[in-house]
């Protein structure tokens, strides 16, 4: 997971060669030349009439903090300088807010189950084909870090998790079965599930059958997860042939 913080903090100059019009700013970067010109409203506009070729940077200090950098830039860019028309500045600078870590807790907070269910912008609104195809290239190679992967166990963890206490109807059970039906597992899926699943103790490897229902998984975690059982419970159930089991193994 790429990191928020960057090496850089700059307080920089873009001139318009054609106008001589000026524009500053603050920018953080891991790289000093990206092609970063700026992104004040008056500043973009100005670039897509002139073209980018028309535009020049200047670095005026680096800072290690981003807070220091905000702070310089607020001296520079004062009420004199936003009143001259000889620059692309509309307002002061040093505008940056730096939130506690408290106040950041509220703020997610007052967030939660704001934009779920029907009050989501794509509440009904399936992702077309074409959508789905640049979310998945755009995700392939990444790798969430172990801190990553710990946070995301806790929030969806226990009664946590969205599908705790619950448990599917028979309906959704059978409309799930029959999704998967007549689905083929490439060559190269079944060779990684076999390292992952390898060994003779691994009873995730084991084909498993709800009693009640007598539908068939290809293990006991898949089967726990569409009818809404807790794997590690009914995975000792099932090792201690207790009564209350609600898998066996085939």
């Amino acid at each position: 997971m790429k990191s928020l913080i960057k090496e850089f903090n700059i307080v920089y100059k873009t001139v318009n060669l054609i106008n001589g019009k000026e524009y500053i700013g603050v920018h953080s970067t891991n790289k000093l030349n990206d092609g970063y010109l700026g992104s004040g409203k008056a500043m973009l506009r100005a670039i897509k009439k002139h073209s980018k070729v028309n535009f020049k940077i200047k670095i005026i200090k680096v800072f290690k903090c981003i807070k220091e950098a905000y702070d310089y830039e607020s001296i520079i860019v004062n009420k004199e300088w936003v009143k001259s028309n000889n620059n692309y500045n509309l307002t002061t600078g040093g505008g940056y807010i730096f939130h506690t870590e408290e106040i950041r807790k509220k703020m997610s907070l007052t967030r939660i189950g704001k934009y779920c269910g029907e009050n989501s912008p794509n509440y009904n609104k399936p992702k077309s084909k074409e959508t789905k195809r640049k979310i998945s290239e755009a995700h392939k190679g990444k790798k969430l870090s172990k801190e990553h992967k710990e946070k995301l166990s806790k929030i969806f963890s226990g009664k946590n998790h969205p599908l705790y206490g619950k448990k599917h109807s028979k309906e959704t059970i059978l409309k799930m079965s029959k999704a998967k039906l007549g689905k083929v597992t490439s060559e190269e899926t079944k060779s990684k599930l076999s390292k992952t699943q390898s060994g003779g103790r691994n009873h995730k490897a084991k084909p498993s059958q709800h009693i009640e229902t007598g539908l068939f998984f290809s293990c006991l975690k898949e089967g726990c997860e569409i009818m809404g059982e807790n794997y590690y419970n009914e995975h000792y159930r099932v090792n201690k042939n207790s009564s209350l089991k609600k898998f066996i193994y085939i």
